[in-house]
């Protein structure tokens, strides 16, 4: 059975980490990969046992980052450094590179136009995406080029623009469909996509070419 590294330094970081709120989301964490802290955290739970769960889960969505181990170190009650002590300490738990990548931007316009709650909907289907094999990478950028169609993100190379939570839920869901069901055995209108998002008549489409801005062809 896999057990916690021990860690030193435990009495010099304890009160940073009890500084930290349990009910906020810690500085420069990505909102998407809290919330799948917090989810990862509802299945295994919070004992000292559970943390090698928790991080697996977070290591096979890409999603550890300093926001999401101060998170974890509030949540299990233990020092900042014990939560990064492991994370180095175990191979299993550097993460490999995600079959696909989800940029979503996160600047002012694309923030009035509703990202949030984008980034809420995309942190639950990269988390059932997981659990069903797929992998995605969701990351909040400061900009993708795409101000005038608000909100927006790159799926991979391709853009997509004026999301609303159910069309980018939908565009992720198509791509990790096409990994675990290639020949489309399950595509059958009504019938649930991989990620657990609805079917949706014909696909989202992506802004213009598949190129990101700025890109080549």
């Amino acid at each position: 059975m896999l057990t916690l590294p021990e860690t030193s330094g435990r009495n010099a970081t304890t009160a940073g980490a009890s500084a930290v709120r349990p009910d906020r989301a810690p500085g420069g964490g990505s909102a998407v990969h809290l919330a799948l802290a917090e989810a990862a955290m509802a299945r295994h739970g919070t004992e000292r046992s559970a943390l090698l769960p928790v991080l697996q889960d977070l290591a096979a969505a890409g999603a550890i980052d300093d926001g999401a181990m101060q998170l974890l170190a509030a949540r299990f009650g233990l020092p900042p450094v014990e939560i990064q002590g492991v994370v180095t300490f175990y191979a299993f738990l550097a993460a490999p590179p995600a079959r696909h990548r989800v940029r979503l931007c996160r600047t002012i316009s694309c923030e009035l136009a509703g990202a949030a709650a984008v980034a809420e909907r995309l942190a639950g289907t990269a988390a059932r995406a997981a659990a069903s094999g797929g992998s995605v990478a969701v990351e909040e950028v400061h900009c993708i080029g795409l101000c005038d169609q608000a909100p927006a993100m790159l799926l991979d190379d391709a853009a997509y623009g004026h999301l609303t939570p159910q069309s980018a839920a939908a565009a992720v869901s198509v791509a990790v469909a096409r990994d675990l069901d290639p020949v489309g055995e399950h595509a059958a209108e009504g019938e649930p996509a991989v990620g657990g998002e609805p079917a949706a008549e014909g696909e989202p489409a992506a802004v213009g070419a598949t190129d990101a801005p700025g890109e080549a062809p």
